[in-house]
């Protein structure tokens, strides 16, 4: 079974991982989602503001029309949506990656196949969880609210699988 404080150490960070790589995909999905309303909106503006050019009587709708095309279609460069669904997008697949170095040393615990390097595995990956985080952080874009949600449905799975066997550290989450 090995060290018990460094057996705990890789389930909380496998929890961990999860917990952030999924409220990032959630993250990016948004904005991939904001993106297209968008999108979508400039084109129906443009399409409005072509046809009021070819109705006489929409001269002030037609001026109406074009400034919020205008302005619609500057909002990603406003924004900078699409460097944040890049950083999100990385962040996301990175955390991916981690989450299942975090797994796969787990079960090279539970099997008893740890090695001796085993604390120095688990340091080393959870120092990338920083190194992956910290400018999404530096950011300021954190929504509390969605954190906690995630972080609710995560313990919940972990808690399951722990009670289905994958863990005797379920009393780790």
């Amino acid at each position: 079974m090995g060290n018990p404080v460094i057996r705990t150490e890789v389930w909380n960070q496998m929890v961990k991982t999860d917990r952030l790589r999924r409220y990032y995909g959630v993250l990016a999905d948004r904005i991939v989602k904001r993106d297209r309303r968008v999108a979508a909106l400039t084109t129906a503006l443009a399409m409005s503001t072509l046809v009021g050019t070819l109705l006489p009587s929409a001269d002030g709708l037609t001026w109406i029309l074009a400034l919020a095309t205008i302005v619609s279609s500057l909002w990603p460069l406003v924004y900078r949506s699409g460097g944040k669904l890049t950083r999100t997008a990385q962040c996301h697949a990175r955390l991916s990656y981690l989450h299942q170095q975090f797994r796969s040393l787990w079960i090279e615990i539970e099997s008893g196949s740890v090695g001796d390097d085993v604390a120095t595995k688990l340091g080393d990956l959870a120092g990338q969880i920083v190194e992956t985080t910290i400018p999404m952080a530096e950011t300021g874009d954190y929504d509390e609210e969605l954190s906690d949600r995630i972080e609710e449905q995560v313990l919940g799975y972990w808690k399951a699988e722990a009670e289905k066997g994958l863990s005797s550290a379920a009393t780790a989450t």
